[in-house]
């Protein structure tokens, strides 16, 4: 993807973005990508600190710029029109961003935001310098109160600008944390010109798959795509205990627990145990790598929307990895449940000593 990679014959029109790119202490050739909605929108090389990258959109985004080679990286809003972009090696998230207006909004609503998170950073920074100089559970306190205060803000921004874009994305971004109770009045409460982005959508496909089933609630049936493309239901998996796990190439917790998972599965197939496995990818590839190095050999389905997939918004997963134990009933009988945990519980429904 990255072989044509240049600054040259770009074009830009009125249909379309051009971000003008100036970065200090960057060499030369370093690959700058941006991306948005899960794809790469446009790529160039650095030349003389200068950079250019150019595209259409349909709507505006919120986009993600980044050098892989120094792992500077920024998110941004874009939009079809000149942006001016100005930042150093090592200081990308203080980037000067000008020529969007949607960056602007951005920048004023989120600026009481970004003070609680600088001040949690330094708390932090002040933990891992000086760790025998500072009261490590009075700044913890301090975190966790700034952490409460942040989520706080986050809401009361979605809720007091109703007609802002930026304002329905922090609502997709959070409506599997928030849950559908708290979600719906907000989405409620916006014009159709934003319900009918592309942000608005994902709330509202959210609004209407979710169901959350807890535990003693009869699992909630679905289907996707295996590794051989053939469909299949949580619903075709025979076995006493079904454990339906939730995980991701990406996510190195998940990976850890697959070694534990393999040994269970391994112990307890035997006597009736089988997973269903539903991948939080993007990109098929890494998941079928991750399933192959992982030695991960029951059922597994992929969507290329990832935890957006249908799976994951029915369940409501706002976190992997994620768990839901079903007994022969077909009743969720425990979640979350990992390592030996998990066994134990196995041990319990599958009456084994």
């Amino acid at each position: 993807i990255f072989v044509s990679c240049n600054n040259g014959g770009k074009t830009h029109t009125a249909d379309s973005f051009k971000i003008i790119g100036s970065v200090k202490n960057i060499p030369d050739s370093a690959i700058v990508i941006i991306q948005a909605k899960g794809k790469n929108l446009d790529s160039a090389l650095v030349l003389n600190g200068k950079f250019e990258l150019t595209g259409k959109l349909d709507e505006p985004a919120k986009a993600f710029l980044f050098i892989p080679s120094t792992n500077d990286y920024e998110f941004l809003w874009i939009e079809n029109a000149d942006i001016k972009f100005n930042a150093e090696a090592g200081k990308f998230l203080n980037a000067r961003i000008t020529g969007s207006r949607l960056q602007i909004e951005s920048d004023s609503l989120f600026s009481s935001i970004d003070l609680l998170r600088e001040t949690q950073d330094s708390l932090l920074n002040q933990l891992s310098t000086n760790p025998a100089k500072v009261d490590k559970d009075s700044i913890l306190k301090k975190v966790n109160y700034l952490r409460e205060k942040e989520k706080q803000e986050e809401y009361l921004l979605v809720k007091n600008n109703p007609k802002s874009l930026i304002a329905m994305n922090i609502l997709d971004v959070y409506k599997t944390t928030w849950g559908k109770e708290k979600v719906k009045p907000l989405y409620q409460a916006f014009p159709e010109k934003l319900k009918i982005s592309s942000y608005g959508k994902a709330v509202k496909e959210y609004l209407e798959l979710n169901v959350n089933p807890k535990i003693g609630d009869k699992f909630v049936d679905f289907e996707s795509k295996d590794i051989n493309g053939k469909t299949v239901k949580l619903s075709d998996i025979k076995a006493k205990v079904i454990l339906l796990d939730f995980w991701a190439a990406w996510c190195f917790p998940c990976r850890e627990e697959n070694k534990n998972l393999v040994k269970t599965y391994n112990d307890y197939k035997k006597y009736g145990f089988e997973i269903f496995g539903v991948s939080g990818d993007t990109e098929r590839e890494p998941w079928i790598e991750a399933m192959s190095k992982d030695k991960l050999i029951w059922a597994n389905v992929f969507d290329k929307k990832g935890t957006d997939s249908k799976p994951f918004l029915i369940y409501g997963i706002n976190g992997i990895p994620d768990n839901f134990l079903i007994n022969s009933e077909g009743i969720i009988v425990a979640r979350k449940l990992r390592g030996d945990n998990l066994r134990k519980k196995l041990d319990e429904l599958l009456k084994q000593k």
